[in-house]
């Protein structure tokens, strides 16, 4: 479950609801070795029902993850570790799915917004824990992912979802600040969401470094920020060696211009934002650290609940 949601998935699926103890009835040349949620036994009277681990688990996600939840962004660390995946729902409830998938029991700290709770978790135990997390009438501004890289001239985009909790939906006003000179930026709506797209576009002579962009939310006289960084590299360099010669074919330059590196140098900017893993972060020796909130990954996604098939 926690690998399907963690990867984009918006619903999880249980095909079996009820087998006998033998993984039955099944058609021919059908699953040999398939788990109902439930076990129910008729050779006995009367008969009886086990509960499996998918019952459990099942329930895990039912009880605490609303249907139109997100998933936020938490580090996790993997089989045999701490597995987890963290969501918030529609009231501003924060949850998080921990699964300890090591032989023995692991100690672990989820840490929200500068507050920690310590848990130990057996082994092949899971756990949810969820708390309040955003109450009352409020908005929050969410933008991802934390850094863009691109080199001058370049563009680049990031994303921003703006979330309300209880009755107040008013609108949402949203400002961008921080930009150097030499980039600019708009923002976006996408259609029949509350999600935005801010891009950025950047001139040659922009100067090489890290510039935090915040993101700026007012309702009211309530205001919300996010805040992103901008990073950029030096400026490009184009070739200047000489070209090889290939067994069997004519010796030719290939030129390329400032516009067609800086396309290569944004494409592989991109591919390593998206590939680049955050080393997770530990408290003393060997106790793992979830951060259960952080920017939404992608585009967000809900989930529309939970159920068997």
């Amino acid at each position: 479950m926690i690998n399907v949601l963690r990867n984009w998935g918006k619903t999880v699926v249980m095909w079996n609801m009820a087998l006998d103890p033998t993984g039955g009835p099944t058609v021919q040349h059908g699953c040999g070795n398939c788990r109902g949620i439930v076990t129910i036994d008729t050779s006995t009277t009367p008969a009886t029902v086990s509960r499996n681990v998918e019952y459990y688990a099942l329930g895990h996600l039912a009880k605490f993850v609303e249907t139109g939840a997100y998933r936020i962004d938490s580090n996790s660390f993997g089989s045999g570790s701490i597995e987890d995946v963290a969501f918030k729902n529609p009231d501003g409830s924060i949850a998080v799915l921990v699964y300890n998938s090591a032989t023995t029991p692991s100690d672990f700290s989820l840490n929200w917004k500068s507050k920690t709770v310590s848990y130990t978790l057996p082994a092949g135990a899971v756990a949810t824990l969820k708390w309040a997390g955003y109450t009352g009438n409020t908005f929050d501004v969410t933008a991802g992912p934390g850094s863009r890289t691109i080199a001058p001239g370049g563009s680049t985009a990031f994303e921003v979802g703006v979330d309300h909790y209880g009755s107040n939906h008013a609108p949402v006003t949203l400002q961008v600040h921080g930009l150097p000179a030499g980039a600019d930026g708009g923002l976006e709506r996408i259609p029949f969401t509350t999600e935005w797209v801010l891009s950025i576009n950047s001139e040659p002579n922009l100067t090489s470094g890290a510039y935090p962009i915040t993101i700026l939310g007012t309702q009211g006289a309530v205001d919300q920020t996010s805040t992103v960084q901008l990073k950029v590299g030096e400026p490009e360099v184009p070739f200047g060696g000489t070209p090889w010669t290939l067994p069997g074919q004519s010796r030719q330059r290939i030129s390329t211009t400032a516009a067609t590196t800086s396309a290569i140098s944004t494409w592989i900017h991109r591919t390593q934002a998206v590939i680049a893993i955050e080393p997770p972060h530990r408290l003393g020796s060997n106790q793992p650290v979830i951060s259960a909130e952080g920017p939404m990954l992608g585009t967000p996604r809900k989930a529309s609940g939970y159920g068997t098939r």
